[in-house]
């Protein structure tokens, strides 16, 4: 796209995300509760992941994953199915689901269809 139109006014939803908490902070600072459901896009595990200043390490993928991995709850996550996460979510017992998934932004233009994981416990 050469110009992504952002949805600003959400107001139509206002009765879904009534019960809704958004949070927009480091995932060690969220407080979950024990029934909460769970789904977390963490950044792609690929070379571009400087969605913020510090970026988003290999470590910070492990320690999202653990911390998922013991909660209660539903959990759903969805990343890039590269070996190295498939392999971490396979050893922290969660299942699987690969898919194939078109690229609408890309930073190189790359439009190629991608392999993708979402990765479930406790559903």
């Amino acid at each position: 796209y050469k110009r992504i139109v952002y949805q600003r006014d959400f107001s139509s939803h206002q009765r879904v995300f009534q019960n809704w908490e958004f949070t927009n902070v480091d995932f060690r600072q969220v407080a979950y509760q024990a029934g909460d459901f769970i789904y977390a896009d963490p950044p792609y595990d690929v070379d571009f992941r400087e969605y913020t200043p510090d970026g988003f390490s290999w470590q910070d993928q492990v320690e999202l994953a653990q911390l998922l991995a013991g909660h209660p709850g539903p959990v759903v996550i969805s990343n890039q199915a590269t070996e190295r996460v498939v392999r971490l979510y396979e050893s922290l017992g969660f299942s699987l689901k690969f898919l194939s998934a078109p690229r609408r932004i890309s930073c190189d233009g790359n439009r190629q269809r991608a392999l993708e994981v979402l990765a479930f416990r406790n559903l």
